[in-house]
């Protein structure tokens, strides 16, 4: 039960695709995607929102608790590699250790009949980057943004842990106004240095554009330059925390 594929897209909530690979960070052919009413264990499939980098987003029903969530599906080519099955569990657990309201929930990570997928609250909203399309935000919403922004940071900092690829399209705004930080593909775990504060992996790194400060472990004023500077150009990678 697929769909033919078709070019991935990067809608409200879902990372942007890379727009340069090399040989050999290119992604094999793309899985074709679900239907709506495919079954993954008790979650029905009901359309697809978009794609990221690391997985296929869908709007999908738990029939169990009777409750509308997204999926986000390690696509089959890529469940075959090691390397980015760990790093999408990863992005798991290093997410659902997180409790905060301006950080995307997670509900599970579950593999069933060989699928991987994430289970996370569905955010309906615009990504700061589209917002940031129509012209610069008044100084007042800009701030509101990034006290919200630097607060969820300050969060998963406590928890250890570093975003690492905080940018317009993976920040959501909600009608109401709340931000909510997504996608922790490429997060690391801190842990305690002898001088000062130093990083650890938790997966490789491959992300988009990461900030010369978060590859040295220098992440205290990263966090600084993102929560100054995504609000008022959310356009562009910031990709620290």
């Amino acid at each position: 039960m697929t769909l033919p594929p078709d070019p991935p897209t990067a809608d409200a909530g879902l990372s942007e695709m890379p727009t340069a690979l090399t040989p050999s960070d290119a992604p094999p052919p793309p899985t074709p995607y679900l239907k709506p009413g495919t079954m993954l264990a008790q979650f029905e499939i009901v359309e697809r929102l978009g794609a990221g980098g690391f997985g296929v987003v869908y709007r999908a029903r738990d029939t169990r608790l009777g409750r509308i969530v997204a999926v986000k599906l390690l696509p089959e080519n890529f469940a075959r590699d090691d390397e980015r099955r760990e790093r999408f569990r990863l992005e798991a657990t290093a997410a659902s250790a997180l409790n905060h309201p301006n950080i995307c929930t997670i509900h599970d990570f579950v593999e069933d009949a060989g699928c991987h997928f994430i289970v996370m609250e569905l955010v309906e909203g615009r990504t700061l980057h589209d917002i940031l399309g129509a012209g610069p935000l008044p100084a007042p919403k800009a701030i509101d943004l990034g006290i919200q922004i630097a607060s969820a940071l300050a969060e998963a900092h406590a928890a250890g842990i570093l975003h690492r690829d905080i940018k317009g399209t993976n920040i959501v705004v909600t009608a109401k106004g709340q931000a909510k930080i997504l996608d922790f593909g490429i997060a690391k775990r801190m842990t305690p240095g002898g001088g000062g504060d130093t990083t650890e992996d938790a997966g490789g790194l491959t992300g988009t554009g990461l900030s010369p400060n978060s590859r040295g472990g220098w992440w205290r004023s990263a966090s600084v330059t993102a929560t100054g500077v995504l609000p008022a150009k959310g356009r562009r990678p910031v990709t620290i925390s």
